[in-house]
């Protein structure tokens, strides 16, 4: 019982560490990398709710296969370069945060 409510909050923890990572990296390599750190933590969540079968494919077909064809796009296409960001839309980005988790 311990054990799980351990690794349960170690990969939820994990979800939303690499949930957040994914929106606030500006490189597009170590975006792609926390997604999938993000995908196998909910395999881990899954794997917690007896979900065997669905962490599998979670695993193999997201952080497996769709994970290297964006590493791939990444490498290939590169980052370019980076937009400035005016004042504005640093004061209305969290704005619109706030009116969605209102929501």
């Amino acid at each position: 019982m311990v054990f799980t409510a351990i690794v349960f909050f170690i990969a939820a923890i994990g979800a939303i560490t690499g949930a957040i990572g994914v929106v606030m990296l500006r490189n597009p390599f170590y975006s792609v990398l926390s997604l999938a750190f993000h995908l196998v933590s909910l395999a881990a969540l899954f794997l917690l709710l007896r979900a065997e079968f669905v962490a599998a494919a979670q695993v193999i077909v997201y952080a497996g296969a769709v994970m290297v064809l964006y590493v791939f796009v990444v490498a290939y296409v590169g980052g370019g370069e980076q937009l400035g960001s005016g004042g504005a839309l640093r004061v209305l980005g969290p704005l619109f945060a706030l009116a969605l988790a209102i929501e």
